[in-house]
């Protein structure tokens, strides 16, 4: 059993007692600013042991000392001590009695501190007030310190030009630690309201600090400001920058946003080195994202083993936030491969995971999977659970396939109320997929008439894959139905669509004209669009 732990806590436990027997013999018979300096040092060793009552007596016995440096010190102290345990009102006091002592390096100090406090408290004209004094205070530390409280407190308080300005004056501080974190805040809220240049200035001043946390989280903002002002070339060098930091945050995010950049500019190869080495680092967010990504791009290209494996790795690597995708996207993979059981599986995962996107859209692709799979009972159930999210995309799309499965079930009655309710929801696809399918379910159950309003509500709808299959399947009905004229003007309206094969079958019909009645035109459809579940 390793024993060097052991040996160094014992080791300081003795150091610790050996302090504090020496403290406590000045504290007896020193002189009275001795005595104000142990009682300083006694607090501040209590404290680091978690003897709070001792500390909080000690550091009270140098405040009562009156002395001009140590009485400060230990109200700073004591203030700290008291909000750490909860003890608010303390806390405030002791913060007071060291600010009033104006001290010059601790009462900006506490004059921060209570600021914080003031803060936690809801007390944000108290709070800014005393973020107020420390800025204002020549101390450079406490000062730029607190102008970055003072501007986090006011840009969550909605007061966008106060946070702007008090991070400009913590920017221009010029401290090592907190100027750099200032440029980060002052280039957000740039960025925000549209001012790239002032925004990459705050930037960059960061990025040349060379602050091991805030250059690089510069960088990847930087980035995000190039590629989204369409300079593509500066945001890979700013990406590739906070990449190349190792922060173990920021590298993998940058290098997931490289990934990203790469593959909408279709450079693949190293599109696909940027998504593996945010994938290396294991961060479960970046990482699996990158994953996720680097798995939608191999899909695309046709490399599903390769998509597959990156999903597999986002699973492993993700968290609750990252994970439901890669669930979702694998699910989506495994349900095209045919493997309907692994694919039920993934959904059911990602639908309990209760994300407020892709648990719905997961929640869909478990009912489709369990329609194929023949359990239409636990198919509604999923659809039924899709539609219940409110999901502005998903609820419209669920229901049009909740109507499919009651038409299967040949529940015609609930299934055009449901239909009727896509067609009511504001969502353009789905409405267009309700119509369609009610066009169909009409015909099928022999209400040619309103069917054929529903194929013209398609037709008219101008969707590039819906309007043509609508018009073939409106002129097969007309033509079984007698009615030649319409039928040819049905299929005249497939031309010009773009969609290969129906302007073929259009061709085909208008090109034996005329029509005859006794051909074996099909009641149903001879073409349907699709209704997967696409990747997210």
């Amino acid at each position: 059993m390793p024993t060097d732990g052991l040996i160094h806590r014992v080791g300081k436990a003795r150091e610790q007692r050996r302090a504090e027997a020496a403290w406590r013999s000045v504290i007896k018979s020193g002189t009275s600013s001795q005595a104000a300096d142990a009682q300083l040092n006694l607090g501040l060793l209590l404290a680091q042991r978690q003897d709070v009552n001792g500390a909080v007596a000690a550091f009270q016995h140098a405040i009562d000392s009156g002395h001009i440096d140590h009485a400060p010190a230990a109200a700073l102290n004591l203030g700290a001590i008291l909000a750490a345990a909860g003890d608010g009102e303390g806390a405030l006091r002791a913060y007071r009695v060291c600010i009033e002592s104006s001290h010059p390096r601790h009462a900006p100090a506490a004059a921060r501190g209570l600021g914080v406090l003031l803060d936690e408290r809801g007390d944000a004209d108290g709070a800014q007030a005393a973020f107020q004094q420390a800025v204002g205070s020549a101390d450079r530390e406490q000062s730029a310190a607190a102008g970055v409280n003072l501007a986090i407190m006011l840009s969550r308080l909605g007061d966008a030009a106060g946070a702007e300005a008090a991070y400009e004056a913590a920017l221009a501080a010029g401290h090592p630690e907190h100027s750099p974190h200032a440029g980060v805040g002052l280039g957000q809220l740039r960025a925000a309201r549209g001012d790239v240049d002032g925004a990459a200035a705050a930037y960059r001043r960061a990025i040349e600090s060379g602050h091991e946390e805030w250059g690089p989280a510069a960088a990847l903002e930087l980035g995000g400001l190039l590629h989204r002002s369409g300079d593509a070339g500066a945001a890979t060098t700013a990406w590739q920058r906070a990449a190349d930091s190792g922060h173990k945050d920021w590298a993998p995010a940058a290098s997931a946003a490289l990934g990203d950049l790469l593959a909408s500019q279709g450079a693949t190869g190293q599109a696909r080195a940027a998504y593996q080495r945010a994938v290396a680092s294991g961060h479960p967010r970046y990482g699996a994202s990158a994953a996720t990504s680097l798995g939608v791009m191999l899909s695309g290209q046709g490399y599903l083993a390769g998509a597959r494996a990156a999903y597999e790795q986002a699973v492993k690597i993700g968290n609750a936030e990252t994970r439901p995708r890669a669930e979702f996207n694998l699910g989506d993979l495994l349900l095209r491969s045919g493997d309907i059981a692994g694919a039920r599986e993934c959904f059911q995962r990602a639908a309990d995971s209760g994300h407020a996107d892709i648990a719905p859209a997961a929640a869909r692709g478990l009912g489709i999977s369990l329609a194929k799979e023949g359990d239409l009972a636990g198919a509604e159930s999923a659809y039924r659970r899709a539609i219940a999210s409110g999901h502005p995309d998903i609820s419209p799309r669920a229901t049009v396939n909740l109507g499919n499965l009651l038409r299967q079930r040949r529940q015609y009655e609930a299934a055009q109320a449901v239909y009727q309710t896509a067609l009511q929801s504001g969502h353009e696809q789905a409405a267009i997929f309700a119509a369609h399918n009610l066009a169909w379910m009409l015909e099928e159950v022999g209400d040619a008439d309103a069917a054929a309003v529903m194929y013209q509500q398609v037709i008219d709808a101008a969707d590039k894959n819906s309007s043509p299959v609508a018009a073939i399947s409106l002129g097969h009905m007309l033509q079984r139905e007698g009615n030649l004229d319409g039928a040819r003007a049905a299929y005249k309206q497939a031309f010009g669509s773009g969609h290969a094969e129906a302007e073929q079958e259009a061709a085909s019909r208008l090109a034996s004209w005329p029509l005859a009645t006794s051909w074996d035109v099909p009641g149903q459809p001879w073409q349907a669009p699709e209704q997967g579940a696409p990747q997210i």
